[in-house]
């Protein structure tokens, strides 16, 4: 059942945390904190160096430590940013992905001590939701649920849990609102555009997912329905980014522009090493074997909108995604995580017209993700 497999997920995160947390870790350790950006300012009482917390010895810290600033404290939080590629458009660039510290902002009830752990809170009951919504829709059509493991401990999920990043988060709405929208009853389209708006505000890129199935309805004329999906997800995050100009001064737009040549954005990061190798094996190449899959079946008139966003995820999110998505695995498993998702949304479409290559292909590729988390 599906509620057994979340179950069962939720269990197996709360045990690798609870060991930790066992033999000594702190909670904020799932932060991945860096001093550099602490000592940007001293604005805020929330945001201060610990004295008795073993800081990263590399100071720079991760990305996790951008929502914990946001959600420690949302008005200052802006001073403790980075400025990478974004350079002084890098608070709003931040800010763009405000629901996850928001929610474990709430959470806290006031208490900013408190944000470490709601940040992983809500993080756990994301990957729930998400593997909720992937074994339903398995079970639909009367495929095993447990392979929406698949999904749940796929390194990109994995590793936006365990250093409290908002992809986890996002991409559980994504999965909640594509079972809504197709099995949601009455309401569905409601539901669905409500659950992808909130994933856009998680973070922005998933906002694809709800523009291709608005594209797959207008095509079939379906205006009405495609109307209500592409502006209604879109909506929220537009009006957010435009009180993010009002109040900060900036879109965020990036200086460097995604490559447009196939994988050059690896190959500019490729130095032979072994993070190289594991990218390559972990990520490239379990997206290209099932973008294949799909494509033969599309060929063969085996079509659905699950594939359609499928493809476009290889493509966008692995074939031209931008290089410093690929400085390691961190960076492009979390942007791939749209793969695995939609292979899994994909499959009983799949199984129609390629079924025996859909199940190797389907087995390298989880052995591949498997043996990357590993």
């Amino acid at each position: 059942m599906p509620l057994g497999v979340a179950a069962i997920v939720l269990a197996c995160y709360i045990a690798v945390v609870a060991s930790h947390l066992a033999s000594g870790g702190d909670v904020r350790d799932y932060i991945f904190l860096g001093t550099r950006y602490i000592e940007q300012s001293h604005a805020s009482p929330a945001i201060r160096i610990d004295p008795h917390y073993h800081y990263l010895t590399n100071r720079h810290g991760y990305d996790g430590q951008f929502y914990y600033y946001i959600a420690a404290d949302p008005v200052r939080a802006r001073y403790y940013v980075d400025w990478n590629s974004y350079g002084r458009q890098a608070a709003a660039y931040r800010y763009g992905r405000i629901l996850y510290p928001l929610l474990a902002r709430t959470l806290t009830l006031g208490q900013s001590s408190w944000v470490p752990s709601t940040l992983l809170v809500v993080n756990l009951l994301g990957v729930a939701l998400g593997t909720l919504a992937v074994a339903a829709w398995i079970l639909r059509f009367g495929l095993p649920t447990w392979l929406a493991l698949v999904y749940s401990f796929y390194p990109g999920v994995a590793l936006g849990v365990l250093r409290d990043l908002a992809d986890p988060l996002a991409f559980s709405f994504v999965a909640a609102a594509v079972f809504l929208l197709s099995f949601g009853g009455r309401y569905r389209l409601v539901w669905s555009v409500a659950l992808f708006a909130l994933a856009g505000l998680t973070r922005e890129t998933t906002l694809l997912v709800p523009l291709l199935y608005a594209l797959w309805r207008l095509v079939h004329r379906d205006w009405r329905s495609s109307t209500i999906l592409g502006l209604g997800s879109a909506a929220p995050f537009l009006l957010w980014k435009l009180w993010l100009l009002v109040w900060l001064g900036s879109f965020a737009l990036p200086h460097k522009v995604a490559p447009v040549l196939p994988f050059s954005g690896i190959a500019e990061e490729w130095h032979w090493r072994a993070a190289d190798e594991i990218q390559m094996l972990g990520v490239v190449l379990p997206s290209l074997l099932i973008a294949a899959v799909a494509l033969a079946a599309w060929l063969r008139k085996s079509r659905s909108p699950e594939i359609l966003v499928l493809i476009a995820n290889v493509i966008v999110f692995v074939i031209v995604l931008n290089p410093t998505s690929y400085v390691d695995i961190y960076g492009s498993a979390r942007m791939a995580i749209g793969v695995p998702l939609f292979a899994l949304f994909s499959l009983p479409t799949l199984l129609t017209r390629v079924r025996r290559p859909v199940w190797i292909v389907f087995a390298v590729c989880v052995a591949l993700w498997a043996a990357t988390l590993l």
